[in-house]
């Protein structure tokens, strides 16, 4: 049997002929859904978690700290916890106190600190989540249809 050829409008929806803010935004978007933020069940979930690599070693312990001290969170190794980290920095970034604490120059835009620590995972996330029903949700069709 010959896989069917994604049409052009589909192919455009690949991360890689989308823009920084494209990936970005929908990275944050997968890690905004309901299943990322919660412990239960997902195939989505699975799979994303599936690779072993621990996330955390990427990145700069002092950032990580920061990140996890700020929201008084404590991130996992799973790939969903990568994206709600990145969910997160995105929606508080801006509520950092003045003066800035060095982190925030370490980190820069988090945008391109993000994707270029991760810059395979737009492509993965997208590769598991366009062979879900994940694809037809409301909020997240327009990276796929």
């Amino acid at each position: 049997m010959i896989p069917k050829r994604a049409c052009a409008e589909e192919a455009l929806k690949h991360p890689y002929l989308q823009t920084e803010e494209q990936k970005f935004e929908f990275l944050c978007k997968i890690g905004n859904q309901v299943e990322v933020k919660k412990k239960g069940r997902s195939d989505v979930k699975h799979k994303l978690n599936r690779d072993l690599e621990d996330w955390r070693t990427l990145i700069r312990p002092s950032i990580l700290k920061y990140f996890s001290n700020r929201r008084k969170l404590q991130y996992s190794s799973s790939w969903t916890d990568c994206l709600r980290i990145i969910r997160n920095v995105q929606e508080h970034w801006g509520d950092e106190p003045r003066p800035r604490p060095e982190v925030f120059y370490l980190v820069g835009d988090p945008q391109t600190y993000f994707l270029k620590l991760f810059p395979n995972l737009p492509v993965k996330v997208h590769r598991i989540v366009r062979q879900t029903d994940w694809k037809e949700r409301l909020d997240l069709q327009k990276y796929f249809m």
